[in-house]
């Protein structure tokens, strides 16, 4: 057998190949010719770049931004939160692409992937991010270049409104922002959510929680002159008691000029269950619906069910065993028999092995797409979602 040179393998090959690779991969792979380090910095290969720090060994990534800083488009940044030496690499990272001179940033996710330490308040964090949606370094001749995602769901660090500010002040092109991380308490007041719905007039999806939407913010979101928004996510929690509801007229007058609008609503644990109904409104265009209060829900399935029914896609229901031990399984084969759009049913709750067969017999759908999570046996937990829950 004849041996094969792989130094002669074509650039535009080896950066594919290395596409495919993570970072400290693709690192090790550039060592091992100099056309294969060559291809390593090349631009297209740095438009989409995930950087992971998880543990000590990770630090060695930093030495690649001051090359190729400039070239990354797309950012995802995932972090052990529990190492010092982990946050502050990613801190570290997020200045340094904040004062890459004409840097071309569009796309930005943070996630962390390990526990916070004790007394974490990740101070850190959100001032570097100020830093990153700031203004920004460029050269005479250059125009900043706005971003136009911005990911803080993985972020499990309570962050102020002024951080959204300072985004919308300097990124009026944003398109996507996601706010709904996972933390005790939100605290981004009405106010800066309005503020950055009227700069970011091109905003097309926007999810946050219900503390931070209220009526002025759907009402600014109706404005003429601005792109049709086409997803909105509420998630409701247990400040929705502190909330003014949004009246029907409002969110009638936001679908009436926002035809094509898909709402994704939900509720955790922390919510009282009064409140799930009261802001359940049948004039709201809801797509998605994640019921996770782990309370007795059948009169809610059944409600949605009569308010949904033309619009509703997917559907997920978390809930105890209960006494009303037929009241939930008729009210989802009332959803499977009436929902006719519904692609995607999650129930964390044990059902009649009829009632199963019955859903996937009317929903063929699910079954065939595994878009499902029935059970008529209880597994142990935590049970494994079917296809799409995320």
């Amino acid at each position: 057998m004849d041996m094969v040179d792989w130094t002669l393998l074509p650039d535009h090959v080896v950066v594919n190949i290395f596409s495919y690779l993570t970072l400290s991969d693709r690192y090790s792979g550039s060592q091992t010719c100099k056309s294969w380090q060559y291809s390593f910095y090349s631009p297209h290969l740095w438009k989409e770049v995930t950087f992971r720090f998880a543990n000590n060994e990770d630090e060695e990534q930093l030495k690649f931004l001051d090359k190729c800083g400039r070239f990354i488009q797309s950012l995802q940044l995932q972090v052990n939160q529990e190492l010092e030496i982990c946050r502050t690499c990613s801190c570290n990272l997020i200045s340094h692409m904040a004062n890459v001179q004409d840097r071309c940033l569009q796309k930005f996710h943070i996630k962390f992937i390990g526990q916070n330490p004790l007394m974490f308040s990740g101070d850190e964090f959100v001032v570097r991010l100020m830093l990153l949606f700031g203004p920004q370094n460029v050269s005479n001749a250059t125009i900043g270049q706005s971003l136009r995602k911005v990911d803080l769901q993985g972020l499990l660090v309570s962050f102020p409104g002024k951080l959204l500010e300072v985004l919308s002040a300097n990124n009026q092109e944003l398109e996507i922002l996601n706010i709904q991380n996972n933390v005790l308490i939100c605290k981004v007041p009405p106010s800066s959510l309005l503020k950055l719905v009227r700069q970011c007039r091109n905003l097309n999806e926007l999810y946050a929680f219900s503390l931070s939407c209220t009526e002025d913010v759907l009402l600014a979101l109706a404005e003429n002159n601005r792109k049709p928004l086409q997803i909105l996510s509420i998630f409701c929690r247990r400040e929705e008691k502190y909330r003014k509801d949004i009246p029907s007229t409002v969110w009638k007058k936001l679908v009436e000029k926002l035809p094509k609008l898909r709402v994704i609503l939900g509720f955790d644990h922390t919510i009282e269950l009064l409140k799930v109904g009261e802001v359940m409104k049948a004039e709201i265009p809801v797509r998605e619906l994640r019921l996770e209060t782990l309370t007795d829900l059948w009169n809610e399935v059944r409600l949605a069910c009569h308010y949904y029914k033309n619009t509703l896609e997917k559907l997920i229901v978390k809930s105890p065993p209960s006494g009303n031990l037929q009241e939930l399984d008729d009210a989802l084969l009332q959803v499977a028999q009436q929902c006719q759009k519904l692609k995607s049913l999650h129930v964390f709750y044990v059902l009649k092995k009829e009632t199963v067969e019955k859903i996937l017999e009317l929903c063929p759908y699910l079954k065939e797409n595994e878009t499902y999570t029935l059970k008529f046996v209880a597994d142990p937990h935590p049970w494994k979602p079917g296809k799409d829950f995320w």
